[in-house]
């Protein structure tokens, strides 16, 4: 089977859905498949270019593992903004499409990229070709941008985006959803058929549960004092989380013995050291741009792991991070509707508490940090469990693999209107 993996992030990114399209591209490869992975020169998250890659119009790299890479020039967006965004979003879109255009002619598509207009132009390239596609959805558009205040409900530019989306849905002839929220908008207000699609969890790898759980190391090279109950945010520091409303609630904390560590980077790292400029003690510590080998034991430094959301943000995606933060055998204390995926999932597996609103966060804190330890250890070992269950390759890859041979058979849904599959 000769399979294109167009994925929007890709490692050395440190960003799940990068190392999703990677481990598919190398259990494709590990079972003598063709593979090409059409991805960006790496940027994310400070939006510049990594050492030891130079940008081109579009750069040919041999993966180790035995499949090839075509880097596709996108501009950068080194600031969460709509137009860098915009731009970012179809200039990728254009060159990953002018690629696909040019290489040889795959059975199927696997396409983990931009929604909206990155995505739509694959469509376009691929209904030319009559490559059938199994399309991953991230995050919900217009929904996301609805929920982070960036356009306005009723604007003829959520309508169009809608349209857009329901457009694209329904030329994909697989839909990969990683939340079951989504599979009901997709239902619902999509009327995408059930036959279509998957609800397949994003997942990493395996080799995380087998990390050592000390906590000493990381606090001792951070500086953080090893009788402190730590708090701690990993990953993207984005609008999507609202980190900085966080750090100025923390603000006003005096427990002397709490301490919050923010760790990773994003468009609104600067306004979170400057929220954090007002707390008492220093109680707040940085620790940006570590590789990502360094997750696994930066998460295991903290007793409670903090998992906020903006606004009803946590409708429109499933933050990637819970996978690590479940795996690294902590409790979780998150920020979102108890309704939405992410709560529900916290509630239902027992691993965590919920909390609505961020003026609560206080209230929860107080009671979290008064948990007894052996209760917040079955907190984080009941996370652990349900993730290695469902959030990892092992889970996770041979599921997608079936789709993607069932969907190279059935061809593309233009022009095989007989398609379908049983839901995942």
């Amino acid at each position: 089977m000769r399979v294109v993996i167009v994925s929007c992030v890709y490692p050395p990114e440190p960003v799940t859905s990068a190392v999703t399209s990677k481990s598919l591209a190398q259990m494709l490869s590990a079972g003598g498949n063709q593979v090409t992975v059409l991805a960006p020169f790496p940027n994310r998250p400070q939006g510049s270019i990594y050492p030891g890659y130079t940008r081109c119009l579009w750069a040919t790299e041999q993966s180790k593992d035995g499949f090839k890479i075509i880097r596709c020039f996108g501009t950068l967006s080194k600031r969460s903004r709509m137009i860098s965004r915009f731009v970012e979003n179809l200039s990728f879109g254009i060159m990953s499409g002018l690629a696909l255009l040019f290489v040889r002619r795959p059975d199927v598509i696997y396409a983990n990229t931009w929604p909206i207009f990155a995505a739509g132009i694959l469509m376009f390239v691929a209904a030319l070709r009559r490559i059938p596609v199994a399309l991953s959805v991230q995050d919900l558009y217009p929904e996301s941008l609805l929920n982070q205040e960036r356009i306005a409900f009723d604007s003829s530019m959520a309508n169009l985006i809608r349209h857009a989306d329901r457009a694209i849905a329904t030329q994909a002839s697989a839909l990969l959803l990683p939340a079951q929220t989504f599979v009901d908008v997709y239902q619902g207000s999509r009327r995408i058929p059930a036959g279509r699609i998957h609800w397949i969890p994003n997942w990493t790898h395996s080799a995380m549960l087998e990390t050592d759980s000390s906590q000493d190391g990381c606090r001792t090279a951070l500086g953080i004092p090893l009788d402190s109950f730590v708090y701690a945010y990993s990953g993207n520091i984005g609008i999507a989380a609202g980190l900085d409303r966080v750090i100025a609630e923390i603000a006003r904390r005096a427990d002397v013995r709490e301490l919050f560590l923010v760790a990773g980077s994003g468009s609104t790292l600067s306004a979170c050291e400057q929220s954090a400029r007002n707390c008492r003690g220093g109680k707040i510590v940085f620790h940006t741009r570590y590789p990502e080998s360094e997750t696994p034991t930066v998460l295991k430094a903290a007793d409670v792991l903090l998992l906020p959301t903006f606004g009803e943000q946590a409708f429109a995606s499933l933050p990637s991070k819970l996978i690590w933060y479940m795996l690294a055998a902590r409790p979780i204390l998150a920020v979102a509707s108890p309704e939405s995926e992410l709560g529900q999932v916290i509630r239902s597996v027992n691993c965590g508490w919920v909390v609505s609103r961020i003026e609560e966060l206080n209230s929860a804190l107080d009671a979290v940090s008064a948990t007894p330890l052996p209760e917040l250890a079955r907190l984080g070992e009941a996370g652990r469990r349900f993730a290695q269950k469902h959030f990892t390759d092992r889970a996770a890859l041979p599921h997608l693999d079936a789709i993607l041979r069932q969907v190279a058979r059935q061809g593309s849904v233009r022009f095989s209107r007989s398609f379908t599959c049983n839901p995942g």
